[in-house]
């Protein structure tokens, strides 16, 4: 494990520290942002398969024991539905990257099964936030969208509605997530 990301998980960093150390870490200062490079940088496995349950856009395990997964064997992984588009299976990448950066420890096996439209309560749902604000900051950093949408209303003069609709395609987010991230950072 890389002592920066032991140093993520011991400290209580903002979004954006935690995204920034992580950039400058992994040299990543263009988008779209490439998670599953990013994840495979962490030596986490990518796995696609059908889930029993159509809510479930992910799971991932961190863990000494390797466990099956279909006909292969990891002890870390993330497992995307097959069935989700690109922008759906980024967002889940990041998603349990956020769970692998504040949740995980490197004293025990960890487990996130992430269902995309379940409605949580409590800490499971605290937690659950917290992943989706860090996937979100990953995706979509703040220092990324503040210039983007500077360049775009001094070039382009755009409506709110098309500017969502050009970072989705730029940034390679869902409409919501893009739209979402516009609203947290009090942008247009």
């Amino acid at each position: 494990m890389p002592n920066y990301v032991r140093d993520i998980r011991n400290n209580n960093y903002s979004y954006d520290k935690i995204t920034r150390i992580l950039f400058k870490n992994l040299k990543i200062s263009t988008y779209p942002i490439n998670v599953f490079k990013i994840a495979k940088e962490f030596q986490f496995d990518i796995f696609y398969g059908k889930f029993k349950q159509d809510n479930i856009s992910g799971a991932m395990w961190d863990g000494d024991t390797p466990i099956n997964v279909g006909d292969k064997t990891s002890s870390r992984f993330i497992l995307l539905n097959k069935n989700d588009d690109i922008n759906r299976q980024a967002f889940t990448v990041a998603h349990e990257l956020g769970h692998f950066l504040l949740d995980c420890n490197d004293n025990s096996n960890c487990y996130e099964r992430y269902h995309g439209d379940e409605k949580q309560t409590g800490d499971e749902k605290k937690m659950e936030d917290r992943a989706d604000q860090m996937a979100a900051n990953i995706l979509m950093p703040s220092w990324f969208i503040e210039a983007y949408v500077s360049y775009i209303r001094k070039a382009m003069n755009m409506p709110r509605e098309n500017l969502v609709e050009q970072m989705t395609k730029d940034f390679n987010v869902e409409k919501a997530a893009a739209s979402k991230r516009l609203d947290e950072l009090k942008i247009v």
